[in-house]
């Protein structure tokens, strides 16, 4: 709980709290729109699917990469570094790692929906 929205002096997530810092990294690597996440999965396949003209293409090309930097931008300061000292870091309880690991079935489970989608 960090009370604020600006999340720059947030740094160390993972040494101070794994469960909060791994969740965290599932949840950016799926905005980066990397497979096997159903983001990845169905964004590709409708673009291979569609015909893109060049100002499409070029829409397309921003929002990954807009997608991917932001993800990975923020994976680098918030994610890994030292810990802060000023803050004070919680992990998370069972029942929010069990909230979580809800979520990320529910997302694995799109992929392999969407996987079978593209094979079809």
């Amino acid at each position: 709980s960090y009370g604020s929205a600006n999340y720059h002096s947030i740094t160390g997530t993972t040494l101070a709290t794994p469960n909060a810092g791994l969740f965290l990294s599932i949840y950016l690597i799926t905005l980066a729109l990397y497979p096997p996440f159903p983001n990845a999965i169905l964004f590709f396949n409708n673009i291979l699917l569609s015909d893109v003209n060049l100002l499409w293409f070029a829409v397309i090309t921003t929002v990954f990469f807009g997608n991917f930097f932001l993800a990975m931008r923020v994976m680098a300061t918030t994610v890994f570094g030292k810990k802060n000292p000023i803050i004070h870091y919680l992990d998370l309880r069972s029942k929010d790692k069990l909230i979580h690991y809800l979520i990320i079935s529910i997302l694995f489970l799109l992929s392999l929906l969407g996987f079978k989608e593209i094979l079809t």
